[in-house]
């Protein structure tokens, strides 16, 4: 993909991860795999079985790593089950702690290649990502996933237990 001046200048003044996804995300010739995620549960009036596809999927493991090793992260599965199935999300853990959740991700760099100006979309995308990441820190954080790396947080069934 050739870039004009003022996105040339955009990944030179951007280089490492963000410069390896824009480029990657621009010059993929698929997007990122992300496979249906269906939450089951039996209906209480009927005892039937119910399902709903949840809005965003899980990212394929094939995805997932190529995306983490983009990110400068490694790819682990989440601690939580989706509601009524075994699947985890997939995370990518950056160098810092922090958890992104890939999926999610992966989705908005998919909408993104889809857009009018697929380099600006990416671009915005990956700004979010970037001051969030700057501004991470992994002590302070009450997030559910980060409580868990803390070991803040125990997953048990019936009930999830606060240490």
């Amino acid at each position: 993909m050739k870039f004009n001046p003022l996105q040339q200048n955009w990944l030179d003044a951007n280089t490492g991860p963000y410069a390896n996804i824009m480029k990657a995300n621009l010059e993929r010739a698929q997007p990122f795999q992300i496979d249906g995620v269906d939450i089951r549960w039996s209906n209480g009036s009927t005892g039937k079985p119910e399902f709903s596809q949840r809005a965003v999927g899980n990212v394929s493991d094939t995805s997932g790593r190529e995306f983490a090793q983009l990110f400068g992260g490694t790819l682990v599965r989440g601690p939580f089950e989706t509601f009524g199935t075994s699947q985890r999300d997939q995370y990518i853990r950056m160098p810092n702690g922090q958890m992104i959740e890939a999926s999610v991700l992966a989705s908005q760099l998919n909408a993104a290649r889809s857009a009018a100006d697929p380099f600006s979309a990416t671009q915005s995308v990956l700004e979010i990502y970037k001051v969030e990441i700057d501004n991470f820190n992994l002590a302070t954080s009450t997030n559910a996933i980060d409580m868990m790396s803390k070991g803040m947080m125990i997953p048990s069934f019936p009930s999830n237990r606060m240490t």
